[in-house]
C-alpha cells in the first residue's frame, strides 16, 4: 500500500484491543508507527507482537496530561523526524450509569481520557504539521454511542458525541491543509468494554445489553481507519 509506505503515524490506547489492530495494519502498509498507552504490561506484550510487522516504538503516557501528549511528540520526532497521522483511539468505558447516578469523579476520568486526550493530541498534531509545512491526517476513534443515547452511561456518551464535534470544527477549521475524521463503529469485543471499575449500575448496564446487536470486527473498523488514509490529496 504505497499510499502509507514510510508515513509516521502514532495510535494512542494501541496496548490492546482496536489499538493494537490499527497499528499492526499501518505497520504492515509500510508505516512508521509510535504506540502509546497507559498500561506499561499491555504495551510491552504490543511491542513484542508488533515488531514483527515493521518498525514501531513504544510510550508509557496517559493521553489526558498536556505534558505526556507533548513528550509523546517529542518522542515521534526523535525517533522519526516527522509526524503524519494521529490516530485518537485511547478510550474508556464508564459504568453505564445514567445522569443522576453518575458521580463526579467517574465523569471528570471519562471526559478527561475520551475526550480531553484527542484536544490534547490533535493539538499538538497540528503544531507539528505547520512546523513542518506539511499536510496531516487525524482520525478520531469514536463510538455508536456519539450518535445514541442507550448504548453507555451518561459520561461515555456525552465524551463521544463531544468528540463527533471536536472532529466537525477540526475538519472545517483546517480545511485545504489537514483531514480530522471520524469513526464510529458499534460494540466491539475488546477491553474497552470492561467497565471503570467494578461497581457497575446494573440497570444502565441491562439497557445497553437488551440494545446491542452483532458485535464488530475488530480488524474490519481497523481497516476502515488505515484506508481512510488513502486520499490522493494528501499523499500526492
Amino acid at each position: 500500500m504505497s499510499g502509507l509506505m514510510d508515513k509516521v503515524v502514532i495510535v494512542t490506547g494501541g496496548g490492546g484491543g482496536l489499538g493494537l489492530v490499527i497499528a499492526r495494519q499501518f505497520l504492515q502498509a509500510g508505516s512508521k508507527v509510535v504506540v502509546c498507552d497507559i498500561n506499561r504490561e499491555a504495551l510491552d506484550e504490543a511491542r513484542k507482537e508488533l515488531r514483527a510487522h515493521g518498525t514501531v516504538r513504544t510510550l508509557i503516557a496517559d493521553v489526558s496530561v498536556a505534558q505526556q501528549v507533548e513528550e509523546l511528540l517529542v518522542f515521534a520526532i526523535e525517533q522519526f523526524g516527522r509526524l503524519d497521522v494521529l490516530v485518537n483511539n485511547a478510550a474508556i468505558l464508564d459504568r453505564f450509569n445514567p445522569v443522576g447516578r453518575c458521580d463526579t469523579e467517574i465523569w471528570d476520568r471519562v471526559m478527561a481520557v475520551n475526550l480531553t486526550g484527542p484536544f490534547l493530541c490533535s493539538s499538538a498534531a497540528v503544531r507539528q504539521w505547520e512546523k513542518q509545512g506539511s499536510n496531516g491526517v487525524i482520525v478520531n476513534i469514536g463510538s455508536v454511542a456519539g450518535q445514541a443515547g442507550h448504548r453507555a452511561g451518561a459520561a461515555y456518551t456525552a465524551s463521544k458525541h463531544g468528540l463527533v464535534g471536536l472532529t466537525k470544527n477540526t475538519a472545517t477549521s483546517y480545511y485545504g491543509k489537514h483531514r480530522c475524521n471520524i469513526i464510529t463503529p458499534g460494540g466491539l469485543n475488546t477491553n474497552l468494554l470492561t467497565p471503570l471499575g467494578n461497581d457497575i449500575d446494573i440497570v444502565g448496564h441491562q439497557i445497553v445489553k437488551n440494545t446491542m446487536t452483532n458485535l464488530c470486527s475488530v480488524e474490519d473498523v481497523a481497516k476502515v481507519n488505515r484506508d481512510t488514509m488513502l486520499d490522493a490529496k494528501v499523499y500526492s
